[in-house]
């Protein structure tokens, strides 16, 4: 069974362009427009991780983040941005992000962090 990864965006192009390299790299993946959508999903015990935008529709990333942790969710969560700066990461580091990256994410690093959480591909 492939570890499966959520991939929080609502870019069309770059959830496509994180989907691609993630499943090429052995992963399973599942795609999410908003944090309420991923919110409703439920069961994260069995995620590798979660990719997530820090600018989304509706709640933000960063407060998709702080309602995970606050319901105990421990799954590593990837925060990508566009539009970096010190509160953004302070406030990452705050929610335990598992690493913090700007966009465009670089696919060698992206996979290297994933790698490193021992979520191993099959």
């Amino acid at each position: 069974m492939k570890p499966i990864i959520c991939i929080v965006e609502d870019d069309i192009a770059v959830r496509e362009s994180l989907k691609m390299v993630l499943e090429v790299s052995g992963y399973g993946v599942e795609e999410f427009e908003t944090g309420r959508e991923l919110l409703a999903r439920g069961d994260f015990a069995h995620l590798a991780c979660i990719v997530m935008d820090v600018n989304l529709p509706g709640e933000s990333g960063l407060q998709t983040l702080e309602r995970l942790r606050n319901q105990s969710v421990t799954t590593p969560v990837f925060i990508v941005t566009a539009r970096a700066d010190d509160s953004i990461r302070r406030e990452s580091k705050r929610l335990n992000a598992a690493a913090f990256f700007e966009k465009p994410v670089p696919a060698r690093a992206l996979l290297e962090a994933i790698g490193g959480i021992g979520a191993s591909a099959q």
